[in-house]
């Protein structure tokens, strides 16, 4: 038998459904539409334009921390070639040519960033039995994590 307290807890699962359905009907719907700021294309004009291929870190001089760190980005996607090897620094060229893991790879984005002008970090992560290094970048005006060819976050300083 069905009692008035049974109908008030089947009517809040229900609702609770729905609101959970509604929920990831909205994430869908907003995801499709989200426009990754660190993907490989920038918008100008509606038109959707490829970025270039750089031939060097230099070439991501006097731009702002954002647009920095997705230059270097996607000049280390010129030649990333992920091979686990000796955690010890190596140069571009060594790389280039044999690869290297997230060690090397957060060293070079260290490299680049100081050269430029930035102020830079490379920040390892320990578990049990693995460790993980990445990269910080920042200036005055805010800091990017930088991990071998993403870009995981820009956070950018506010005056509020």
């Amino acid at each position: 038998m069905i009692t008035y307290e049974n109908k008030i807890t089947i009517n809040g699962m229900i609702r609770t459904f729905l609101f959970i359905s509604l929920c990831l009907i909205w994430g869908l719907l907003l995801g499709w539409t989200y426009d990754d700021p660190f993907s490989s294309t920038v918008k100008e004009n509606n038109y959707i334009q490829e970025l270039t291929n750089y031939s060097n870190y230099t070439d991501c001089a006097n731009r702002s921390l954002t647009n920095t760190s997705i230059c270097l980005r996607d000049y280390m996607e010129t030649f990333y070639n992920y091979k686990v090897r000796d955690d010890v620094r190596k140069t571009e060229q060594d790389i280039r040519e044999n690869g290297g893991d997230c060690y090397d790879y957060a060293w070079l984005y260290y490299d680049w960033a100081t050269a430029l002008g930035f102020y830079a970090i490379t920040v390892r992560v320990e578990g049990e039995d693995m460790a993980h290094r990445f990269t910080v970048i920042s200036d005055d005006s805010g800091y990017c994590l930088l991990d071998q060819v993403n870009i995981k976050r820009c956070f950018i300083y506010t005056d509020e």
